[in-house]
Order: C-alpha cells, then sequence, then structure tokens
C-alpha cells in the first residue's frame, strides 16, 4: 500500500494505517532536529541526537551552505570514562556544576522571555577553564538494544 493510501485512510481513522504509516517513517517521524540562528548565518543539526545511528548538520553563512556528517559512534561511553577518571583522579569535571548552572539560567530567562514578549537580562558567565583536544574520548558505535519483555515507546 502507497504512503498516500495509508494517509487517507489515517485521516479517515482507520489506526492501523496511521501506525503502519508511523513504523514506516519512524525514523523521520522520531528524529530530533534543532536550528540554531546567529547574525552571520545559522546551523541545522538534523538528527541531533541519536545514539546509534550517525549524525548530520549544515551550516550556512552568508549564503554558503556547507553539509556534514558525523559517523556512528557511542556518545555515552566517553563522557561515563571521563567522569568516572574525574572521580578516581580528584579532578574537577569539564564543563562544571556552575556550567550546567548557567544553562539553567538560561532556559528560564528563555521562558520568561517568551511569557512576556521582552528580553531578559542574564548576568555573565566566564568559564575559568576551556575543554581542549586532550579531553576527547571516542568509543565505537552501538547498535540498538532489543528489547525484552516491553513495547517499544515508538511503535516500531
Amino acid at each position: 500500500m502507497s504512503d498516500a493510501d495509508l494517509a487517507r485512510r489515517a485521516a479517515a481513522g482507520d489506526e492501523a494505517a496511521f501506525e503502519a504509516l508511523i513504523r514506516r517513517k519512524r525514523e523521520k517521524v522520531y528524529w530530533i532536529a534543532y536550528r540554531i540562528v546567529g547574525t552571520k548565518g545559522h546551523l541545522h543539526a538534523d538528527p541531533a541526537y541519536e545514539y546509534a545511528e550517525g549524525l548530520e548538520y549544515t551550516l550556512t553563512i552568508g549564503g554558503r551552505t556547507t553539509r556534514r556528517a558525523v559517523g556512528k559512534r557511542d556518545q555515552f561511553a566517553p563522557e561515563l570514562v571521563y567522569f568516572s577518571d574525574c572521580i578516581l583522579s580528584d579532578r574537577q569535571p569539564e564543563p562544571s556544576g556552575e556550567e550546567g548552572m548557567q544553562d539553567v539560567r538560561i532556559v528560564q530567562a528563555l521562558y520568561r522571555s517568551a511569557q512576556t514578549g521582552r528580553s531578559i537580562a542574564i548576568p555573565p558567565f566566564e568559564k575559568r577553564y576551556r575543554p581542549t583536544s586532550r579531553q576527547r574520548i571516542t568509543r565505537p558505535g552501538v547498535r540498538k538494544p532489543a528489547l525484552v519483555k516491553v513495547q517499544s515507546a515508538s511503535r516500531d
């Protein structure tokens, strides 16, 4: 059955057709993307967060667009390795909890701005330390795990 046929049946209330269409298109439906817009251009990441596949983004500056793909890799293992090493070595992790609090302040200001329609001043935050390339840890990509006695939240 074609996508158009499934869409017509789903629009008419056929739940099985809707589920079939979602299963067929789940990778496009469930990927999360984001766009960052700046004064010189914008960056669009799609998918932006995916642990079992590669990531892609387009960067447009001054009307010139570049598309890049980042290969499949494990994003969580290096974080755990790094954080564990910081604990074992009695070092402060980077980014710090202070930087995380600044992220919270930014999100709160975004909500206030959306509610009031006005810009919200945020106190400046000065990082004492910057990450370096020595911090980079890579691990090979992972496969999506098999489900055990549960139904997928994404209906696949």
